[in-house]
């Protein structure tokens, strides 16, 4: 089975300033994904097995969701106090989540694509036994000026 490379702080900093002015990038802590109501972006090989998963949970998820899109921060902080993300929010964390492939991958690495991305209670059952199974973890604490912080998972087989 392939291996895909970890990310560090420098590429995941470099990926999202193309996308949030001022971003903070520090090492993280692990977080339980259904506690944390995260949102989990599912990647498949060329093959369409899930091999990898990026998971928000819900501060992030607000914030980079509310960002992305310049939503005001009010409605980030409201979507972080009622524990449920707007439809904008998902559509945009979809579009980071969908650019978070690159984390996983170099010149040496195989290929891989964003399948899907769910809450992690309702991951599909192929996903949540590919996470069963995940050998290689970083964890990533990202703050966006005037929005707030949260937390990355990046994880691989």
């Amino acid at each position: 089975m392939a291996t895909y490379p970890m990310p560090n702080e420098k590429k995941v900093l470099g990926i999202l300033e193309n996308l949030f002015d001022g971003i903070v990038v520090a090492p993280g802590k692990s977080f339980e994904l259904v506690e944390a109501k995260s949102m989990v972006g599912v990647y498949v090989n060329d093959g369409g097995q899930p091999v990898a998963a990026c998971a928000t949970d819900l501060a992030l998820s607000a914030v980079a969701g509310s960002a992305l899109s310049m939503l005001p921060t009010p409605v980030c902080k409201e979507a972080v106090t009622s524990g449920t993300l707007t439809d904008s929010m998902k559509e945009n964390l979809k579009e980071i989540m969908n650019i978070f492939s690159r984390l996983l991958m170099d010149d040496f690495s195989a290929h891989l694509k964003l399948s899907s991305m769910h809450p992690a209670r309702g991951l599909p059952r192929p996903a949540a036994m590919m996470l069963l199974e995940v050998r290689n973890r970083a964890h990533f604490k990202i703050t966006v000026p005037r929005y707030g912080s949260g937390y990355l998972s990046v994880m691989s087989v």
